[in-house]
Parts: structure tokens; C-alpha cells; sequence
């Protein structure tokens, strides 16, 4: 308790002195935050707007861009982080004729938070998407965003035991964090996708007062006027107007203008021009970026994003093939991401001259695993030869590293074009695959921290295969954890290991797991697949937990027998 209340004594100290650092260089009107975490960046961003000082961030490896977007004969005050995004920065701003009123180090976000502020909005640092519909209410509530994570759970703990106003929790949190913060949060605004997020915070913001005029974003990253604009904002796809955004947009008749953040979301603004009524008189706005004076396309920036630590995913569809002989459509997607990727398809078979001739949907989302090909098969009617070898297939098929949040759309590979659908030719092909396999055995060992699946090879041919375990709640969070491809002789059976970091009451959460094996004779050419669902159970070093009880047991028995025998 003593060396709780001390370090409480030594933060406050601490920050009592950043504060009279921050209230001396008042007179400035620019606040350039330098820092690798985003998190620092929101609260320095707050407090820019708090105290009427313009925010802005450094983002390039060369630190141009927020140069080059500081007004010349500005002074800067410069708040730096511990973890600074770029080094010299003072040195920079120097060289450059800028004056820098004051530079201020700082520890993490609580050092910017007002002794006086009594309202807050939490979200947790892995959704970090919320923090955009966050600012919106946060913004309307006059609160202050807090990010939880799980190294500062004591700290926002107390933070918010002692607010004097009202804790709105924006987005999900995780298991552990919502348990720490329950007694606090007097209200939630929460949706199963950040689409809806989006959508529920204006419609608490509306509780209040009429939504005229909004920002856009695909929620890929930071932009200043989330912080400085009274405007709320909406979520987008980074190249899709998501079916909630469209009715909301439809639905608001007091809306008046709409302005899109970034040049990415070009079609996304064209979307919405077509998608209101003339009578609406709604005016969009697309806010372009630019790039680095001197720098290469790669350094292209937009002049006031900061990006969020999102997972880089992508997809693409390299083959749409049909069988003759099992009346099935062979599809081959493609995942280079580091990530498994959760996808659903609306596939569209035409014949040569546009008419339609059947459709055919996925009904659930797929995981496709990362760095990886895979073929999913799916039923049609007969083609007769001329659709077989003339037809097209038209793919609408939305992405994304979760699979309740697909806010990516494979665009056309026509020029100019960013959207859907992207069309492939039909091609025919003979399949003769004999491979065949069986799941046997499926464990989790807390020593090599993943699953272990006995996987065996009952055909006649040498088969390849690639396990995935599905639907697995880590921390509340659902996710897929793969396996390495794995080749299998006939008849040979081989325990194939999935790493998956799980904590005990991830375990306890995931009694029952769900695995599929993709597999087939050609490594490039998983055709089939095998779900098994299996009660989980521990092992260590080889020993399940069942065992370890029943030989406890035996040397309980063996050292009482031997007891007794001696009495």
C-alpha cells in the first residue's frame, strides 16, 4: 500500500509540473505531438483542442509532412514521448526556421489528462478502431478518452474510481479489462461491427441534438478533425459504403454536407452522391492528402492522418474453374496477409452476352489462412460447354481480419476502378483427387502454448494439409489460429502443432474446439476439407491432464499401501 500511494504521490507531482510546462507555452498556438503510439497522440490531440492550440503529428520517416504542413512563423510547443516516432525533431523544426517555444517529455497518456475533468469515454487498446467513434461522443460529452490496456489496468482503474462525472465505455473491452472496470462505466455504446459502432454513437449523439453535417473515414487512422470539428463521425469501408452508413446517410433528412477524409475513399464519395435524394441538398466534400515534398510514391501521405496499428490484410481471386463431372465451381483465393482472413462471396455466373445465368452465395464467413492459397468449392447446375468455356464469374467479396467486421471489397482489376465486382473468366477442369484424411486426437499444451492434432493419412496418395483451429475466444476476442503445411504419406499419421497463446481462462472459455484440415494431392490445391468439433483437453509435456490426475493418484495409492504396510 505504501509503495501504491508513493508512486500515486510521484505521478501527481510529475504531472503537476508537466501541466505548468504545458499552461507556460499557452501563448503558442501550435502543438506538434511526437510519438510512435497512437494513444499518445489521442490525448495530445485532446489537449491541443482543449487549450485552442492546433494539433499536429509527425508521420514520415523524414518528418516533411508535418513540416510542410506547419504554418511558417508559427511557434511550436513539442511534446515528446518516451517512444518518440522520430528522433531530432527540435533540430528539424530549427533547420528549418520554425520557432520552437518549449519541448515537453512526456510518460504516457495521463499526463495530458486536466486535474478538473470529470467526464470520460474508455476504449481498449485492442479495438483500437473505436477510438475514432470514440472522439465523436467524446467530443459531444466533453469527456476525455482513456485507453485501457493490460499494463495500465491499476492505473485507469483509479483514474475512473475518482471521476466525478459520467464513464461511458465506447467499443468492446476485453474479458479481464471489463471485469477491472464494471463497478466504474455508468453507460456502454457498443455494436458486433465498428459499422455499427459508428451508427449507435450518432444515434446517442442525436438523443441530444441534430446531426447536420459529418465526417467520413474508413478508420484506419487518426485525422485532426475528429478533435477540432464538432462534426461526428461516420465509419466506411476503406472502398465500400457499408449497408448501415447507407441507411443512416438515407435516413437523416437534417444532414447537409459529409466531408470524406482521404483521397482512399474517392468511390466511397461518389457512393454517396448517388446514394442521397435530390431533395436532400447533401453536400460531399473529399479532403485530400499529399505527399512528402521529395519523397518516393511510397512515402505518399495524407497531410493529417495518423494510422492506427490495424492488421495489414489483403485478398485476391486468381481462378474461378468448373468441374464437368461433379457440377462444382472451383475458386481459388489468395491471401498474402500475415494474417488469417474472414471473407463471404456473392459470385455471379453470366454467359457471354451479360444474362444471368446463376447465383450463388456463401452463407457464413470463410477464413482463408494467411500467406496461403485455398480452394473452396461450390455447387452449380449444369453449365452446358459454351458457358463453361465462354462464361464469366462475377465476384462482390468483402474482407477482413474479422469476421464480424469485412470492410474491404476485392476490386475490379479494370483500370480506373476501385470497386466490386471483380470478373474472371470461366475455365474448365478435371479434378482426380484420392487423398484422404481423418482427425484423430486434438489437444492444447501449455507448454508449447498451441494445439496439438493427430492428423492421419488414410488414403492411398501422399496428401497435403494445413489445420486451422476456428472460433477461439482469447481475452473475449474471437479468433483462428493455422498450422504449417504439412505433408502426409499414405498410412502416416503425424501430431501437427497450431500455436495459439492462450491463458487459463481462455481455456476454460474454449471447452469444446472446432478444427478444420483443408487437404488434398497438390499443395497448391487443397480441394478438401474435414471439421471435427473436440472437448479440449491440457497436456504437458506430453501428459494430458487426465493422465496427470490418474498417475497422482497411483503414487497417492502406492505411498498409503506402502504406509500401511509399515505400520
Amino acid at each position: 500500500m505504501q509503495t501504491n500511494s508513493l508512486h500515486s504521490t510521484i505521478r501527481k507531482t510529475g504531472a503537476l509540473i508537466f501541466l505548468a510546462l504545458i499552461f507556460a507555452g499557452l501563448g503558442a498556438s501550435t502543438m506538434v505531438i511526437n510519438s510512435e503510439d497512437w494513444v499518445d497522440v489521442t490525448a495530445g490531440m485532446q489537449l491541443a483542442d482543449a487549450n485552442n492550440q492546433t494539433p499536429y503529428f509527425a508521420q514520415t520517416s523524414s518528418g516533411e509532412a508535418v513540416m510542410t504542413e506547419t504554418p511558417q512563423g508559427a511557434d511550436i510547443n513539442l511534446y515528446e514521448s518516451n517512444s518518440q516516432a522520430y528522433l531530432d525533431m527540435e533540430s528539424r523544426f530549427a533547420n528549418r526556421g520554425y520557432s520552437v517555444n518549449s519541448t515537453t517529455t512526456f510518460e504516457d497518456q495521463f499526463d495530458f489528462i486536466p486535474d478538473d475533468q470529470e467526464d470520460f469515454v474508455v476504449i481498449s487498446r485492442s479495438h483500437s478502431t473505436s477510438v475514432v467513434p470514440a472522439t465523436s461522443l467524446a467530443n459531444h460529452l466533453d469527456a476525455w478518452t482513456v485507453v485501457i490496456d493490460g499494463q495500465n489496468t491499476d492505473e485507469v482503474e483509479e483514474l475512473l474510481s475518482n471521476a466525478e462525472g459520467d464513464v461511458t465505455q465506447v467499443g468492446g473491452l476485453t474479458s479481464s479489462e471489463e471485469a477491472a472496470l464494471e463497478d466504474h462505466i455508468t453507460d456502454s455504446v457498443d455494436g458486433e461491427t465498428r459499422f455499427e459502432l459508428s451508427i449507435n454513437v450518432l444515434e446517442r449523439i442525436e438523443e441530444d441534438e441534430e446531426i447536420t453535417s459529418l465526417l467520413l473515414s474508413d478508420g484506419t487512422g487518426l485525422e485532426r478533425d475528429m478533435f477540432t470539428s464538432s462534426r461526428p463521425v461516420l465509419l466506411s469501408g476503406d472502398n465500400f459504403l457499408p449497408e448501415e452508413a447507407e441507411e443512416y446517410v438515407q435516413g437523416n433528412e437534417e444532414l447537409s454536407s459529409v466531408i470524406v477524409l482521404g483521397a482512399n475513399l474517392a468511390s466511397v464519395s461518389e457512393d454517396i452522391t448517388d446514394l442521397v435524394d435530390e431533395d436532400q441538398d447533401v453536400r460531399t466534400l473529399l479532403k485530400f492528402g499529399q505527399s512528402s515534398p521529395g519523397g518516393t510514391q511510397e512515402e505518399a501521405v495524407a497531410i493529417s492522418f495518423y494510422p492506427l496499428p490495424l492488421a495489414s490484410v489483403d485478398l485476391d481471386i486468381s481462378t474461378a474453374e468448373y468441374v464437368p463431372g461433379s457440377d462444382e465451381l472451383i475458386v481459388t483465393f489468395d491471401n498474402p496477409s500475415d494474417v488469417d482472413v474472414y471473407k463471404t462471396s456473392s459470385i455471379t455466373l453470366v454467359d457471354e452476352d451479360g444474362a444471368v445465368i446463376e447465383t450463388l452465395d456463401d452463407d457464413d464467413p470463410q477464413v482463408i489462412s494467411s500467406e496461403s492459397s485455398q480452394v473452396i468449392s461450390y455447387e452449380v447446375e449444369e453449365l452446358d460447354e459454351d458457358l463453361a468455356e465462354n462464361g464469366e464469374a462475377e465476384f462482390v467479396t468483402s474482407y477482413g481480419s474479422n469476421p464480424s467486421d469485412l470492410n474491404s471489397f476485392v476490386e475490379s482489376e479494370e483500370e480506373g476502378v476501385f470497386e466490386p465486382p471483380r470478373i474472371l473468366d470461366i475455365s474448365t477442369l478435371d479434378v482426380d483427387d484420392q487423398s484422404e484424411l481423418e482427425i484423430e486426437e486434438v489437444a492444447y499444451n501449455t507448454d508449447r502454448e498451441g494445439f496439438e492434432v493427430e492428423a492421419s493419412n488414410i488414403g492411398s496418395v501422399e496428401t497435403y494439409t494445413r489445420l486451422r483451429a476456428d472460433g477461439i475466444e482469447v481475452d473475449g476476442v474471437t479468433r483462428s489460429f493455422s498450422s504449417d503445411l504439412v505433408a502426409l504419406e499414405p498410412d502416416e499419421s503425424e501430431r501437427v502443432f497450431i500455436p495459439a497463446e492462450l491463458s487459463e481462462e481462455d481455456i476454460e472459455q474454449n471447452e469444446l474446439v472446432n478444427i478444420v484440415s483443408q487437404f488434398g494431392e497438390r499443395e497448391s490445391f487443397l480441394i478438401n476439407s474435414v471439421t471435427v468439433d473436440a472437448d479440449l483437453e491440457t497436456v504437458r509435456d506430453g501428459i494430458t491432464s487426465s493422465r496427470t490426475v490418474i498417475i497422482l493418484l497411483a503414487i497417492v495409492a502406492v505411498l498409503l499401501a506402502y504406509a500401511v504396510y509399515r505400520i
